[in-house]
């Protein structure tokens, strides 16, 4: 026996409710569809002009690989070094690239923004390994200088950097 509903009158009229219509999410008035455009607009320029600033340091990623390739156990730790930071320095600043004296050391710091990083004792005597065989660096200052490039070069600023802002920072 199958159950019945019951005879009941208000139940023959009763009507099934039409479904509403789904609400759009597209913006009805034209001053919102103009914000929606100009806020599109300006995230896209900012996708661009972050685009151009990866692009743009690319040198320091591939500084930095070659950093994190270098041994300090190895004979010509300090000259290797020594060149990885200089070509790196002067393709920011091309001025730097025939120096070897200790200016080069408050350049170095100028350019990240420290001071006495480079142009310390230790920095001066790592211009004397470089030139006198009989002056050394032991494994502790070779760590330490590693160190210290590998600040350099997540720190420094390019003069001609992009600007993911107009008047923000590099």
């Amino acid at each position: 026996m199958t159950p019945m509903p019951p005879d009941w009158p208000l139940l023959k009229e009763m009507v099934d409710v039409a479904p509403l219509p789904a609400v759009s999410w597209w913006p009805h008035t034209l001053g919102w569809q103009l914000l929606g455009t100009l806020g599109l607009l300006g995230l896209l320029a900012l996708a661009i002009q972050a685009l151009r600033r990866h692009r743009f340091y690319r040198y320091r990623r591939q500084a930095l690989a070659q950093l994190a390739r270098l041994e300090p156990k190895q004979a010509n730790f300090a000259s290797q070094l020594f060149l990885l930071l200089k070509h790196t320095a002067s393709l920011v600043q091309p001025s730097l690239a025939p120096r070897l004296d200790e200016g080069l050391l408050t350049d170095l710091d100028t350019l990240a923004g420290q001071q006495g990083q480079f142009d310390s004792p230790l920095g001066r005597q790592w211009l004397r390994s470089l030139i006198d065989p009989g002056c050394t660096l032991s494994h502790a200052q070779c760590l330490l200088l590693q160190g210290l490039t590998q600040l350099w070069l997540q720190q420094h600023r390019h003069p001609q950097a992009p600007r993911l802002l107009p008047g923000g920072r590099r």
